[in-house]
């Protein structure tokens, strides 16, 4: 089985034999990797993925991150302990000897308590005044607890966006219902935030920038009101941005499914009723997160949101399991 995009992997779903993890592997790298406490935060990760072990409000789990302030840590084979922006500088090899600078991708995983910020990023040329890259992102909706999130706005010139803005009026904003196996591209330029009950897998250009157009008028757990950024926010906005989603449920499909394919990176979700077989004769490099179901790989198992690496040193590498995987492939 071929996907959709071309022949860099081959999927093949074949029985399993168990064997002992291989001490010095580094075909296939496996992450420890950090959660984030967020004023929107809750339960989710202690309580329903047994991945917190105290009582704070954690909103993110950075599953794969080269970001150098959160970054992943390797949990096994020759590289175990190292982290992973220090094994991105270090290993070329390991990831198709790629040109960026920084490991170019951030995948996450988000669970919301409460609406987030009303946000844009900026691209790749505007966020050089912040020393830091652009943001385009996207969402595959994990589930939904008749969540909604804020997706473009109904302005048609900029003129009249700022001067709706600037008084506080943010009646142009434009709200979705969104539904669990929904996926939402998000460009840089586009006026967006998650609401509160949703669970759901991000996939973003490596960058932390975020410029904050309206928050509610809430307040830190300090006090004081969170920090804005209308100037900024203002300058990238895209104009006109009326969008709409689509409403298919891409996990409750049996097939393979290329969901966004774009200058930075692409992003497939993968049906795998048994096993799948990664045949990379191409020497790139994979990064695989799980949407649905448990997988195995040699002593190793992850469960949803937890992710792995197919490195470039792969040639015919098998994974167990039954379930969704979430498959990117970055251009950077």
């Amino acid at each position: 089985m071929v996907l959709p995009s071309g022949n860099a992997i081959l999927f093949i779903f074949i029985s399993n034999r168990g064997k002992i993890m291989n001490k010095d592997n580094d075909k296939v790298i496996f992450l420890n990797s950090p959660l984030r406490e967020m004023i929107w935060g809750g339960n989710y990760f202690k309580d329903v993925l047994n991945l917190a072990k105290d009582d704070k409000d954690y909103g993110e789990y950075w599953t794969i991150s080269g970001y150098s302030s959160f970054p992943s840590i390797i949990k096994n084979g020759k590289y175990q302990g190292v982290s992973l922006d220090k094994l991105y500088k270090e290993h070329h090899e390991l990831f198709a000897n790629s040109n960026s600078d920084e490991f170019p991708i951030l995948v996450k995983m988000i669970a919301t308590s409460a609406d987030l910020s009303v946000q844009v990023h900026p691209d790749d040329e505007y966020a050089k005044k912040d020393n830091d890259l652009g943001k385009t992102e996207s969402w595959l909706i994990i589930n939904s607890n008749n969540g909604k999130i804020v997706y473009g706005h109904n302005q048609k010139d900029k003129e009249s966006l700022e001067k709706m803005a600037r008084s506080g009026d943010f009646s142009f904003l434009k709200y979705h219902n969104v539904k669990r196996g929904n996926f939402v591209p998000v460009p840089a330029g586009t006026i967006h935030a998650l609401g509160k009950g949703l669970v759901l897998l991000e996939v973003q250009q490596s960058s932390n920038l975020t410029y904050r157009l309206y928050d509610y008028n809430r307040k830190d757990k300090n006090g004081n009101l969170r920090e804005l950024h209308l100037d900024k926010s203002l300058d990238v906005i895209k104009v006109p941005n009326d969008l709409t989603i689509d409403d298919t449920d891409y996990l409750d499909s049996r097939d393979d499914v290329e969901l966004w394919n774009n200058e930075y990176f692409n992003i497939k979700l993968v049906n795998v009723p048994r096993k799948i077989r990664f045949m990379n004769k191409e020497h790139k490099y994979y990064l695989c997160t799980v949407a649905s179901g448990l997988f195995r790989y040699e002593d190793m198992i992850i469960s949803v949101g937890e992710s792995f690496i197919v490195t470039s040193l792969a040639e015919t590498e098998e994974i167990v399991g039954k379930g969704k995987l979430l498959i990117v492939e970055s251009y950077r």
